[in-house]
């Protein structure tokens, strides 16, 4: 998926019933973006396909609103916490290796976005935790939940980015 070539995306499911994204990895923030239905509401016909896909949350039976807030990643790039806030609330997500095997967490914080200046969703794999306001209101990120669950043996990994080629 993207508007400029074929990048190294992961297949994220996220919702009830499961709903399909294509997402890049990011060191930077804990929460995982994910390209909400809206932004494609008057965008040419193939917009969900080059944002790799998008989310309904309102399809979904087990997405729970928390408020909209701001993303708060590459201010350094000028972007404004105005135009670049995100509607977050918690989900079901679930990681498929390339094997198969699927690894899933309830509870994930996500945050359904519309700006293009994120193109793509993201996967959030920051180790620490999503404060919303202020740390007395935080949530754990989906790295830590993993860990948590027992489902990964800890918060490393690895990536190797880029266009595939």
């Amino acid at each position: 998926s993207g508007n400029d070539g074929s990048w190294s995306t992961f297949n994220f499911t996220v919702g009830t019933p499961p709903q399909t994204l294509e997402v890049l990895p990011s060191t930077q923030i804990p929460e995982s973006w994910l390209v909400l239905d809206v932004a494609c509401s008057d965008q040419p016909t193939n917009c969900s396909d080059t944002r790799g896909g998008t989310f309904a949350y309102q399809d979904s039976s087990s997405w729970a609103n928390k408020s909209f807030f701001a993303l708060g990643a590459e201010a350094n790039l000028g972007y404004t916490e105005k135009e670049n806030r995100g509607f977050f609330g918690w989900e079901s997500v679930q990681l498929t290796s390339p094997e198969g095997a699927n690894t899933k967490a309830n509870h994930s914080v996500v945050a359904g976005i519309s700006t293009t200046n994120f193109y793509l969703g993201v996967l959030g794999l920051a180790a620490r935790p999503v404060v919303f306001e202020d740390h007395s209101d935080s949530s754990p990120s989906l790295i830590t939940v993993l860990k948590e669950q027992n489902l990964i043996p800890s918060l490393s990994y690895g990536y190797t980015a880029g266009a595939s080629y």
